[in-house]
């Protein structure tokens, strides 16, 4: 669960010769805060439908359909009470280039993956492209499972396949501009502050303060980015410390309420049976 756990990751993904990773998403996971990373993620739909949100849009991942989340894009996953199954291939850009200036890298494969240029990021199988892309990436999951020899090789052969269906279909004129949100960047100095300090108490005026926002507009962004108040996205990223700690120590719940944040452990009880779907002490049982 660790890993879902740094709103900003740091950790790495695949090794340091390979920095290539791919995560199962499930209905049997907490839902997924909103976090943000260096790599590029591709999320592959395999049963059911997967509820993104990247930025400030909302995405619906069916089967056999695939969502490109930018780099350092703000996103999370919300599948309230649903079954559903989905992969997260995660991996660096540099895996992708050479040491030497080169062309595809510069025209094709970093515009995409910092989304410096327009494109769909949620992809269907309505197209022969789509259709490409999205066996590809089942062919990727298929090669890091079985890791027989070479495997590698395959991966990242069928990422350079991905980019070049995505680049080909691009309209010809694009133009190409920065799409980065200045506000969104100052909401992440929030996110890194209650990730630091969601064990004290915190205000809305500390919060804000540290987007360099006033109360009022800050609380209206935050809710327009990220589909949550503040104070719901505090008490979610508690509760799944909390659990972190339910798993891992032997702490009573009465002490891992308080080491959260939560001032009264029945408040915690009543937002854990929110957010997981049981309480804490079914939680501590079943891990």
């Amino acid at each position: 669960m660790n890993e879902l756990l740094e709103l900003k990751e740091k950790r790495q993904h695949g090794s340091f010769l390979f920095h290539f990773a791919v995560y199962e998403i499930s209905s049997n996971f907490p839902d997924i805060l909103p976090h943000w990373h260096n790599e590029l993620e591709i999320l592959v739909g395999i049963e059911n439908e997967t509820d993104v949100r990247i930025g400030e849009e909302d995405y619906k991942i069916q089967k056999n359909e695939i969502l490109i989340v930018p780099c350092n894009a703000i996103h999370s996953s919300n599948s309230y009470n649903k079954k559903y199954l989905c992969y997260a291939v995660l991996f660096d850009s540099a895996m992708l280039g050479s040491n030497l200036i080169d062309s595809c890298r510069m025209n094709y494969i970093d515009p995409i993956i910092n989304h410096t240029v327009d494109y769909n990021l949620h992809i269907t199988a309505d197209t022969q492209w789509g259709k490409n892309i999205i066996s590809r990436m089942n062919r990727i999951i298929e090669l890091n499972s079985e890791k027989s020899f070479a495997f590698e090789l395959g991966i990242k052969s069928s990422l350079y396949d991905v980019f070049y269906e995505l680049s080909s279909n691009l309209p010809q004129n694009r133009k190409i501009e920065t799409l980065k949100n200045p506000e969104v960047e100052k909401l992440k100095h929030s996110l890194i502050f209650i990730e630091k300090n969601y064990m004290n108490k915190i205000t809305i005026d500390e919060m804000a303060g540290q987007s360099f926002m006033s109360v009022y507009y800050f609380c209206r962004y935050f809710k327009k980015v990220l589909g949550m108040t503040p104070f719901n996205f505090l008490n979610q990223y508690r509760i799944q410390m909390g659990a972190k700690l339910l798993k891992e120590t032997d702490l009573p719940i009465t002490s891992i309420a308080f080491d959260v944040g939560f001032n009264d452990s029945s408040y915690f009880s009543k937002m854990f049976q929110k957010y997981m779907n049981c309480t804490p002490t079914d939680f501590k049982i079943s891990s």
